[in-house]
C-alpha cells in the first residue's frame, strides 16, 4: 500500500499546532480580560454612595458613615 502522508505523524502535528493555538488564545484572553480597576469589587465608599443615591439612608447618616470610613 502507498503511504499518502496522512498517518499518525500528520495527525500528531495537527494536535500539537491546535494545542499551541489554544495556549496562545488562553494567554491573550487572560491578559485582555483580567481584573481591571473598573471590574474590581466596589469599595465601601462606592456602596455608601449607591445606598444614599437609592434613598436607603438619609444625608445625616451618609455623612456620619462617610466620616467613619
Amino acid at each position: 500500500m502507498m503511504n499518502m502522508g496522512f498517518g499518525i505523524g500528520g495527525f500528531g502535528m495537527g494536535l500539537g499546532l491546535l494545542f499551541w493555538i489554544a495556549v496562545l488564545a488562553a494567554l491573550y484572553y487572560a491578559l485582555t480580560t483580567g481584573n481591571r480597576s473598573g471590574s474590581a469589587q466596589p469599595t465601601a465608599i462606592d456602596v455608601l454612595k449607591e445606598r444614599y443615591a437609592r434613598g436607603e439612608i438619609g444625608r445625616d447618616e451618609y455623612q456620619r458613615i462617610r466620616q467613619d470610613l
